[in-house]
């Protein structure tokens, strides 16, 4: 499996212009709080392959202490990170990243998670899917009890790295597997993880 590091892809500012009605005026100069978001996302690599057995398993582990670096990410995009108010999984999807030349498909596909010293439990529940050929994204079936899992690690990121804090059992293994409907079978797949960073700026200047 190999892990992609967490990028920004968007920042967010929200913001209103009051235009007077009729002949133009001059425009005041008020301070607000502003709202913002930033989206990020990380995509973790699988393989299937094998000529003895149709029972597909694949997996790892991350470190998301070292693997998300969350104030590199905040400063990348210009935001301190007292700004910084939530932080959450905001979307799940997986798709076929290199074709099976035999044309397989697999059955009761999943992918589970455990966080170093809790609980395996599943994140992506049973699906079915031809890996004939490569696919773009789509979104996963999950199961709440993984999305509560990666929440729960997420929100301790966010607490650890604003507190200086060591985050405790910071590493999860992901866990990929289903069924080939035969032999041999080999093809690559990839989850793409999308997490969302809330917060605000306080006092952006803006005409009214």
């Amino acid at each position: 499996m190999r892990l992609h590091r967490f990028l920004p892809v968007a920042l967010i500012a929200f913001a209103g212009l009051s235009l007077g009605s009729g002949c133009p005026t001059m425009p005041k100069l008020e301070d607000r709080i502003v709202e913002l978001a930033i989206s990020s996302s990380t995509t973790l690599d699988f393989v299937g392959q094998s000529t003895v057995s149709t029972s597909i398993t694949d997996g790892g582990s991350v470190d998301f202490s070292t693997d998300f670096d969350i104030k590199g990410l905040l400063n990348d995009a210009g935001i301190d990170i007292s700004q910084v108010t939530g932080i959450a999984l905001s979307g799940v999807s997986y798709r076929v990243s290199v074709a099976d030349a035999n044309g397989r498909s697999i059955t009761s596909g999943t992918v589970s998670i455990q966080r170093q010293g809790g609980p395996v439990v599943p994140l992506v529940t049973a699906f079915a899917q031809s890996v004939a050929s490569t696919t773009p994204f789509a979104t996963a079936p999950l199961s709440s009890q993984g999305v509560a899992v990666l929440n729960t690690m997420l929100n301790d990121l966010l607490t650890s790295e604003k507190n200086g804090t060591t985050l405790v059992n910071p590493a999860m293994s992901f866990t990929f597997g289903g069924t080939a409907d035969g032999l041999p079978y080999s093809f690559g797949w990839q989850l793409k993880l999308d997490v969302s960073i809330k917060g605000h700026i306080q006092q952006i200047t803006i005409p009214t």
